[in-house]
Formats: structure tokens, sequence, C-alpha cells
């Protein structure tokens, strides 16, 4: 399972940005994660939160619009969601 990491002062080097260029790729504010794969994608808090939730249900609508079938990429989005807390944890404790 791959995840984001959390952005700390040690972790620049490895972002391929400066300090002041972790900033949010949705508003701007100072990003607090980034999630890497072919390239990185920097978030704040707030729009983890607010707008990443909507963007998952305007990429999975489409595709899941029975509800019953919805209700289930629900819960793996859930589910998906508690491992990720559970590995950042043991990661930054």
């Amino acid at each position: 399972m791959q995840v984001a990491s959390l952005i700390t002062d040690d972790d620049f080097k490895y972002t391929g940005r400066s300090k002041e260029d972790c900033t949010c790729d949705l508003c701007g504010n100072r990003a607090t994660a980034y999630w890497s794969s072919d390239s990185k994608i920097f978030v704040c808090a707030r729009c983890a939160t607010n707008i990443l939730p909507r963007l998952i249900a305007d990429a999975t609508i489409r595709k899941y619009s029975q509800y019953g079938v919805y209700l289930s990429v629900l819960e793996k989005v859930v589910v998906n969601f508690k491992e990720a807390v559970i590995v950042i944890l043991t990661r930054h404790p």
C-alpha cells in the first residue's frame, strides 16, 4: 500500500521542492503532506479533508452510479483511510 508522506523540516530534501515551495497544489497554503507517484501532489490538511473527498466522489460516481455499489466503494475508501492512518502513526509516533 502506498500512502502520502508527512512533511517535516527534515523532509524537504526528499520532496524536490524548497521549504518555501512546499505549498498545497490545490489552494497554495503550506502543504502538510505529499503523495508520490509519477509526480508529487502536495496538499494541506484543509484540502485533504474538504477537497479530496469531493474529488473521490467526482471520480467514482459515474462508474459506480448504483447506490448499493457506491456504498461498497465508500466502505473501501474508509478501510483504506484507516489503514493509511495506522501506517502513518507507526512511522511518525
